[in-house]
């Protein structure tokens, strides 16, 4: 069955911490264990190492726990959840 994911990402520069639903579904995915941080301009990823982080044209950006990107949107796979990500 699929059913939503729950990520929780933190901003550090507002030191915000939000958990929001949002509109990608996980079909065999438990990954509760797993942050996906902004600070500043980098994606910071806790908890796996099997990360990919991707821009909204697909490509592969790179396969870093922490990359350092533009502002903007981006996809983080961590394990078999993937999550939408925005740099500002």
């Amino acid at each position: 069955s699929t059913s939503s994911i729950k990520v929780k990402v933190i901003n550090s520069s507002t030191a915000v911490a939000d958990t929001e639903t949002i509109g990608i579904t996980d079909i065999n995915g438990n990954d509760s264990n797993i942050l996906i941080l902004t600070a500043g301009n980098t994606i910071e990823v806790v908890g796996t190492e099997d990360v990919a982080v991707y821009n909204l044209s697909g490509s592969l950006i790179s396969r870093s726990a922490s990359t350092e990107v533009e502002k903007g949107i981006y996809i983080v796979r961590t394990g078999s959840t993937v999550s939408k990500v925005t740099v500002r």
